[in-house]
């Protein structure tokens, strides 16, 4: 048929029908990352376990075996850090899910497997009343890799609404295995088995960003923090009052995500990863999770909490401008340092042992709880991607001796609404050492905490962060990853060009960042 044989208007709307099924980068196939879904797989173990205390857990054999058997029916399987919990005889008759909650222990049972891990020495009281929230396996004595292995495996079909048993096995063994339709529907349908990339819906975004199942923020938040954060001064007659109202402000600032913005995350994402899976793999294993925030909320700042980035409305939009322009280079180029620095915030999180090596052994930094200062508390802004404020820096004290330094970061003024960003003041707090590593806030003559500027932690970090993110080395690492990527992936500079710190770093990375 010729373009003449076409009715009035028929052409019109084969051009829009070539636009969006054609055309439509949301069908570039080619481009998309994998679509195998996720299923993330939280280890708990029991405080004080002398038998399972040596990493990791689950010996790489066991794992690899299980990802192997997950993997006709869909599941790519992922393990976090174990976190460790305390399960008491006087709490044996809740079960053990709310045990977990109560002690803050429970991650998002929704949307991932707490496992909880039984040895000979665990407590026999732990094994009744797991409930549905969590499961369980055993790693009595020398119980041989491949029966570890069949206890996860049914372990995470269990949880995903598959009802399997040993018997089973033999099925997801073979060189063939035989899953059904049905079987396979199940597991899509679970609400466990998420994709690599993922970006939120709404009911799922407003969740997450009130969750404080792995790090405590709101309820933690200031008045004049709360008026930063929102743009908005924080009026009510409590803190409590104040706290609450933050957070139905956060679920209200969450946006829905287009299909486009959706594809195109995914599309720089998968480029990324093609970029540094190879010296970095653990980036391509660890899901990537995604909210879309109002330009308002957090000034706009891109953070994260739990497993989740947050970008602003902006930011999405000019992602997906780049992607309209089908430049995978330049969309990488000016956003691949700023998604690594985010999702290694989300990797400092749930591999928090990873990253404590690094910044005791290698930065040389010192682990202590500092009881903090009322003024301090009042002033404060929350960074969500370091929370954990128990970082000290060594400084000489002018005599040959060491003295300690926290850095934090507090609003400067006394507005209630302070602005994000320009109104914060990064210094190094003094403190003195009580007991072993206890410490207190030294004070001025007027009563205020002591400190003074950067210079000692610019010099300590000398070579790694040279401006960006002093206030804790989760900052310190995210920026000093950043400037390997635009070394290493985007300008090739040579190694020897780079200082000796930010060389090390690199050669840290490329072995821990693994697995």
């Amino acid at each position: 048929m010729l373009l003449r044989d076409f009715p009035p208007g028929c052409f019109a709307l084969a051009i829009f029908i070539w636009l969006e099924l054609v055309a439509s980068p949301s069908l570039w196939a080619d481009e998309l990352p994998p679509t195998a879904g996720v299923v993330v797989v939280q280890p708990i173990i029991v405080q004080g376990d002398p038998s399972i205390q040596s990493e990791p857990i689950l010996a790489k054999e066991t794992v690899a075996r299980v990802k192997t058997w997950l993997q006709p029916i869909g599941i790519d399987l992922h393990l976090v850090e174990p976190v460790e919990c305390s399960l008491d005889e006087t709490a044996n008759l809740l079960p053990v899910a709310d045990r977990l909650r109560q002690a803050g222990q429970l991650r998002l049972p929704e949307r991932h497997v707490n496992m909880l891990i039984l040895t000979d020495t665990t407590t026999a009281s732990v094994a009744p009343a797991l409930g549905s929230e969590v499961q369980a396996i055993r790693l009595d004595g020398d119980l041989p890799s491949r029966d570890v292995s069949v206890q996860l495996f049914l372990s995470v079909t269990q949880a995903v609404g598959l009802t399997l048993s040993a018997a089973d096995m033999a099925r997801f063994e073979c060189d063939t295995p035989r899953v059904s339709d049905h079987e396979r529907a199940i597991v899509e349908e679970s609400s466990l088995v998420r994709p690599h990339v993922e970006c939120l819906s709404v009911p799922d975004a407003q969740r997450e960003i009130i969750d404080e199942s792995y790090d405590c923020y709101f309820a933690n938040l200031q008045r004049r923090e709360i008026g930063a954060l929102t743009q908005e001064a924080a009026t009510a007659a409590t803190l409590d009052e104040c706290r609450a109202a933050a957070r139905q402000f956060f679920q209200s600032s969450v946006r829905p995500f287009t299909d486009r913005e959706n594809e195109a995350i995914c599309w720089c994402v998968a480029h990324l990863e093609n970029q540094v899976g190879r010296d970095m793999p653990l980036f391509t294993h660890q899901p990537w999770r995604f909210i879309k925030i109002t330009d308002q909320l957090c000034g706009g700042f891109p953070h994260t909490r739990g497993f989740n980035i947050f970008f602003s409305e902006s930011l999405v939009a000019a992602i997906v401008e780049l992607r309209l322009q089908g430049d995978a280079d330049a969309a990488v180029g000016r956003f691949g340092a700023l998604l690594l620095h985010e999702q290694l915030h989300v990797l400092e999180r749930v591999f928090p042992q990873k990253f404590a090596s690094l910044y005791a052994n290698q930065w040389k930094l010192r682990a202590g709880q500092v009881i903090d200062h009322p003024w301090l508390t009042e002033h404060q802004i929350q960074n969500p991607d370091a929370l954990q404020l128990t970082w000290l820096i060594p400084d000489s004290d002018g005599d040959g001796g060491t003295v300690w330094r926290w850095p934090r970061t507090f609003l400067s003024g006394s507005a209630p609404v302070p602005h994000m960003g320009t109104d914060f003041e990064t210094v190094a707090v003094h403190v003195v050492e009580d007991t072993p590593n206890l410490f207190h806030t030294l004070t001025n003559a007027t009563g205020l905490p002591a400190y003074s500027s950067l210079d000692a932690i610019q010099t300590h970090y000398r070579g790694l962060a040279p401006s960006g993110g002093l206030d804790h080395p989760n900052e310190v690492a995210a920026y000093a990853l950043g400037r390997l990527y635009n070394a290493d992936y985007l300008q090739h500079v040579d190694p020897a060009e780079l200082p000796e710190p930010l060389q090390q770093f690199r050669r840290w990375c490329h072995q821990h960042l693994r697995e």
